[in-house]
């Protein structure tokens, strides 16, 4: 497999989801929207190098937008990997997207 594979299927959910190398022999899968960076924390920022390498991005967020890593959002999870009001939107439209209840 490539270092660019979108559409990779989440081995939990089954959906469609972007496959970034991150360092040798280490992939991550990342929601495919990218949202503003501003309103996800500096250690769950991640954007594609001109490389397609997935980086953590822990830069000045004004105005740029960053992909997240699809495990904390899953909708097979009961809860949101993260307490962030970011992560707990997308987490409940992926749950909707699949017909789950987003109640506890």
């Amino acid at each position: 497999m490539g270092v660019n594979e979108t559409n990779a299927l989440c081995p939990y959910c089954g959906h469609g989801q972007d496959r970034r190398q991150v360092g040798r022999r280490r992939w991550i899968l990342l929601e495919p929207e990218p949202v503003p960076a501003g309103c996800v924390p500096d250690e769950h920022r991640w954007v594609i190098g001109a490389d397609g390498w997935a980086v953590r991005g822990w830069w000045d967020a004004m105005g740029k937008e960053c992909r997240i890593d699809h495990r904390l959002v899953c909708s097979n999870w009961d809860s949101p990997g993260h307490p962030d009001e970011i992560f707990y939107a997308l987490w409940m439209r992926n749950r909707d997207r699949d017909g789950l209840s987003c109640e506890g």
